[in-house]
Parts: C-alpha cells; sequence; structure tokens
C-alpha cells in the first residue's frame, strides 16, 4: 500500500504536460489521466445541467485511470519510458501487478458477500473472473481553503453513486488504516 500510494504521489508531480500527453481519450476505454477540472461527479442526469454545474464548481482532482493490461484496442495510457525516466518503467510494472492484486481482492471480497448473503460462494465469480475493472488513482491538489469559502458549492467530488461492485480504492485504503486525508 505505502509503494503504491508513494508511486501514485510521484506519478501526479510529474509536470502538467507529461501528464496530459496520457490523458484519458475514450469512455470505452476508460484509461489514461483526467485533468483537474474535467469531471463534476454528480447524481444529475442530463448533460447540460452536468456541463453547466461543472462550469460553475469543477471538481478539484485528478486522476489516473488503468484497465486490464493487454486489452485489444484498449491500451492502458503510461508514461514513457526510457529518456531518462526510470521512474516511468517502475511505475507502469507496479500498477500492472497492483491492478492484479486488487482484482483478486474483488473476487474474494464477492465471494465475502456471497457467503454472508447464504448464496453459493462462487455464484459472483462469473462476474468477477474477467478482471474488467478499474483502478483509478485520485490525487486532490492543495488548494487555498478559502476556495471552498467563497464558492458553497465546490467540492473536490461531488455526491454519486459508483458503478461497480465495490470501490478498491476504498477497501484498500481501510485495510491499510490509511486516513481520509491522503491523496
Amino acid at each position: 500500500m505505502a509503494r503504491a500510494f508513494a508511486l501514485s504521489a510521484g506519478f501526479f508531480a510529474r509536470p502538467q504536460a507529461a501528464k496530459d500527453a496520457l490523458a484519458w481519450t475514450s469512455a470505452r476505454s476508460n484509461r489514461g489521466y483526467v485533468v483537474q477540472g474535467r469531471e463534476k461527479v454528480t447524481n444529475l442526469t442530463d448533460a447540460a445541467d452536468v456541463e453547466a454545474l461543472r462550469a460553475q464548481n469543477p471538481d478539484l482532482k485528478e486522476s489516473f485511470e488503468i484497465g486490464r493490461e493487454g486489452e485489444p484496442g484498449l491500451p492502458n495510457h503510461w508514461p514513457p519510458a526510457g529518456e531518462g525516466d526510470a521512474d516511468a518503467e517502475v511505475f507502469a510494472a507496479f500498477m500492472q501487478g497492483f491492478f492484479g492484486t486488487c482484482a483478486k481482492l474483488h473476487a474474494e471480497v464477492m465471494r465475502a458477500v456471497a457467503l454472508g448473503l447464504g448464496i453459493d460462494v462462487a455464484w459472483f465469480d462469473e462476474y468477477t473472473d474477467g478482471e474488467d475493472n478499474t483502478l483509478r488513482l485520485l490525487h486532490y491538489p492543495q488548494v487555498d481553503k478559502d476556495v471552498f469559502k467563497r464558492n458553497k458549492g465546490q467540492v473536490r467530488a461531488g455526491s454519486h453513486t459508483d458503478y461497480g461492485s465495490i470501490s478498491e480504492c476504498v477497501v484498500l485504503c481501510c485495510m491499510a488504516g490509511r486516513s481520509a486525508d491522503v491523496d
């Protein structure tokens, strides 16, 4: 966990142009860097309402989305290795392994849920064995506290629901005993 947090912090400390070169490109792939202000997490469903809210109160966070490696037509957007950037290769290799670890944990958590529901422990296996997950690294850049005083609607990430069976990051952070203020 400490290594995952350290490498994530290192990624977000990269120059903005280097992160922008790895930009998220499509909802289908859901991989790559998402710049601060691009998203507005909300429960709103009307696209125009979401866009208006984003213009007024963009989320004060940036993220990096990682999916299963080797998915045809859906490449992960890794920092380029070489060119004197040894951290890029370490980052990619570690996060690929961490993705696998999180996928295994997801399967085990769902087996525990099945057990708790009194159904066959393997009931969810067909839904988790494809590793169709997203590992989402989040970073909440430092902002002046007056930002929130000036605009009561400004948040890091708005109230929302997730679309998966579990948010692995939350589970892993709780398991590691990390506090909510960790980037």
